[in-house]
């Protein structure tokens, strides 16, 4: 399904393409200590982000993410370390199957992040990563 032009214009954060790693759990009343679904960012914005997994999600599905943000930390003397995760809880907006695999695309939005991860997000957002 193709979106209007128009959709993109009425969010509040523009959406960054990317493929950024993430962990996907399911969140239930008992924390998981499992690993989680392993899953791949299509984008990413302030807000929230499209991913491409093999699990479906209904929608109204609270999710505990850890998202592998690329960069590095530090001076650039130093070696880059490897991805910092960020971590995030999430609402499921949609999810929809994959034509061409057995996959499916989820649309979340977040709904709670510790600032400074937010503030990592954001300077990926901006390409400061």
């Amino acid at each position: 399904m193709k979106r209007d032009a128009t959709d993109s214009d009425k969010r509040k954060f523009p959406r960054v393409p990317g493929r950024v790693a993430i962990q996907v759990n399911p969140l239930v009343r008992s924390l998981d200590r499992s690993a989680g679904a392993l899953a791949s960012a299509k984008d990413i914005s302030g807000s929230g982000m499209c991913f491409q997994g093999g699990d479906a999600y209904a929608p109204g599905t609270r999710l505990s993410l850890s998202i592998r943000l690329p960069g590095s930390r530090g001076n650039a003397a130093s070696a880059p370390e490897p991805p910092s995760a960020i971590q995030a809880i999430a609402v499921v907006v949609w999810c929809r199957p994959e034509e061409e695999t057995q996959d499916f695309s989820v649309g979340i939005r977040f709904v709670d992040i510790y600032e400074a991860d937010y503030r990592a997000l954001t300077s990926y957002l901006k390409g400061g990563a």
